[in-house]
């Protein structure tokens, strides 16, 4: 939808959808149905129906379209629903499921897919009935959702705050459905979902598509920016970086299944849509546009459709990236997200025989000191990582060091010959840095916003005490205040929540720079297994915690006072989280420290302890 001005062809191809549908609604896998598939079709297949339809809505804002099909949308969902009524959630039909998770992994059960994709329909077609003003079908469809809702957590969750296998597809999909039971369970599938991403997958995805593009956007919306870079930018298998950077078959384009170089050649392209969603990714998580307002069930009021309003938010958790850059030539006219992260802490991580490039920008001054270096196959990601025993060359510092610290910015080449031999001979390897600059963070942000459109443009404060925002040399933000007078600045407040000042702005051309008056102050605590950890801000009156910097309850290697902080292979991936979810917000906080309260024992029979070290800045 972000590309190609694509408008009318999927308005012609959503027209040959329903000239396919069969006088009992059902729509078959592929359109026109000449020889391939099957009807009716899968569940997931024919959502595409009401998900082309709900993506028109949105992105182009086309209320006749909608209003044309919304008897069309309503007799699919009736056929459908008839045919799991008679079958029951647990034998809802299907074809093929979650298509194609990287072997070895897990595929979740068809049933669970095609049940996950009707009620994403079901809340497609409520948010369209009431955007065309149709208050019958928004009634009808709100009760169904409620009574299909039941249905699938009765077949599909389980006490253990899980869903159908467990596996991160079944997992993100009910919090993206907003389907869990509670606000507790719901924490407790998240920290699941968590644990199976960073603890049994080290940092990578088993989804197949489906569950792909669910991931980014449960995510993001948990605010774990951080894990979307990690899972963005890994490049051994699987990932999308593997195919780029695989020994064998280097892709050029976007493969149909993640192994292609070591399967047959049947169903295997090379250039296939298939996990097209990384793109739509890149720009909304990365770059940072989207639209506000979401689906929920309790919305009273249509989303924006149509960039009426957008949402600019550079991503403040995800440390590894330091700039980005987009823009959408939409139907409204051009739109404009680059920014640029400035100095404090900079990341970065290449595949071997790449070139690793390190920069503290232009207001960053330079790089002070190289607080991780392995050249190997070290786990975590930016302000977490962690080196692997097995696999790690031991002069990894001492060459970042002697080629970066000192200089504004500098290249490595990731290389068996840089770093003095190979590590893990045969195996594939990466680079992974963490530098600090010896100026502290400063953002950078260009906006362009075309007429008749307006924005909220949300900016990361990292850990800066009383930040102060410019729009093009102006003051527009001081002292916690927003200062007026500037044009086409409306209002602007502090969010704690996500750690950013949110600016609401009309269509222009914006230049923005986040600066501090003062940084904030980092505290620390750590503590042995069921013994609390209390985290105060008390030294410095009129502070809360801001940010949590890192946190880790496992073996860390290092402890309060032996910075810098690094993960070990002993690490519960919902460390973090649990200290956000506990501290953020708050002049003082105190977790206790235990396997029940992370969700997992990360390493059975081994005495394990927590550290974690925050930020307290001005609210």
């Amino acid at each position: 939808m972000y590309n190609f001005q694509s408008a009318a062809f999927f308005t012609n191809y959503i027209e040959l959808i329903r000239d396919d549908q069969n006088p009992d609604a059902s729509i078959p896998d592929v359109v026109p149905f000449m020889r391939y598939g099957g009807r009716p079709a899968d569940p997931s297949w024919s959502a595409a129906y009401i998900q082309l339809l709900y993506c028109m809505f949105r992105y182009f804002g086309d209320f006749d379209l909608i209003a044309d099909h919304l008897p069309n949308m309503i007799s699919y969902l009736d056929f459908v629903t008839a045919k799991v009524t008679q079958s029951g959630m647990n034998n809802f039909y299907f074809s093929y499921g979650d298509w194609v998770p990287p072997p070895p992994a897990t595929k979740v059960d068809s049933q669970y897919l095609s049940a996950t994709s009707y009620l994403r329909n079901i809340q497609q077609t409520i948010e369209m009935a009431r955007a065309v003003g149709n208050t019958t079908a928004v009634d009808q469809l709100s009760s169904l959702l409620v009574t299909q809702t039941a249905a699938f957590n009765a077949a599909f969750f389980h006490s253990e705050n899980s869903y159908d296998n467990g596996v991160q597809t079944a997992l993100s999909f009910a919090l993206q459905l907003d389907a869990v039971p509670t606000p507790i369970n719901t924490t407790g599938v998240y920290y699941n979902l968590l644990n199976d991403i960073v603890v049994s997958n080290n940092g990578h995805f088993t989804t197949g598509i489906s569950g792909f593009k669910s991931l980014w956007t449960v995510l993001t919306a948990m605010g774990r920016m951080d894990l979307v870079h990690q899972l963005a930018t890994c490049t051994d298998y699987p990932s999308m970086g593997w195919m780029i950077t695989n020994p064998w078959e280097p892709a050029t384009t976007v493969w149909e299944l993640m192994d292609a170089y070591a399967e047959g050649p049947g169903m295997n392209s090379r250039s296939h849509h298939m996990w097209s969603s990384f793109g739509q990714m890149m720009y909304e998580n990365l770059a940072g546009m989207s639209q506000p307002l979401p689906y929920s069930s309790g919305a009273s009021t249509r989303p924006s459709v149509g960039w009426e309003n957008v949402v600019i938010r550079p991503p403040a958790g995800a440390m590894g990236l330091s700039q980005a850059s987009m823009t959408y030539n939409s139907f409204r006219g051009k739109f404009m997200s680059e920014w640029q992260r400035h100095g404090g802490t900079q990341c970065a991580k290449v595949r071997e025989s790449w070139t690793l490039a390190l920069d503290c920008g232009s207001m960053g001054g330079v790089i002070q000191s190289i607080d991780f270096a392995s050249f190997g196959q070290p786990i975590g990601g930016c302000g977490g990582f962690g080196i692997n025993a097995q696999c790690n060359s031991a002069n990894s510092l001492s060459v970042v060091q002697q080629a970066c610290v000192g200089k504004q910015s500098c290249t490595i080449v990731a290389s068996n010959a840089v770093f003095g031999g190979d590590p893990c001979n045969g195996s594939v390897k990466w680079l992974s840095v963490q530098a600090y600059c010896s100026l502290d963070a400063t953002l950078v942000s260009s906006v362009i916003i075309p007429t008749g459109s307006t924005a909220t443009v949300a900016l990361p404060v990292y850990a800066m005490t009383s930040p102060t925002i410019t729009e093009s040399g102006a003051i527009v933000y001081q002292n916690g205040n927003f200062v007026s007078g500037v044009s086409g600045m409306i209002s602007g407040e502090s969010d704690i929540s996500t750690n950013s000042v949110v600016l609401q702005v009309l269509s222009g051309s914006y230049s923005f720079v986040v600066a501090a008056q003062s940084h904030g102050t980092y505290v620390c605590g750590n503590a042995d297994e069921l013994s609390p950890i209390s985290l105060s801000c008390s030294s410095e009156p009129g502070t809360v915690i801001t940010r949590i910097a890192f946190a880790s309850y496992g073996t860390p290697p290092n402890t309060c006072g032996n910075p810098p902080f690094t993960i070990s292979d002993c690490h519960a991936g919902t460390s973090k989280q649990v200290f956000e979810d506990a501290c953020v917000g708050e002049s003082s906080c105190t977790v206790d420290i235990g396997n029940d309260v992370f969700g997992m024992d990360p390493c059975v029979g081994v005495h394990k302890y927590a550290v974690v070290n925050c930020v307290c800045a001005s609210p």
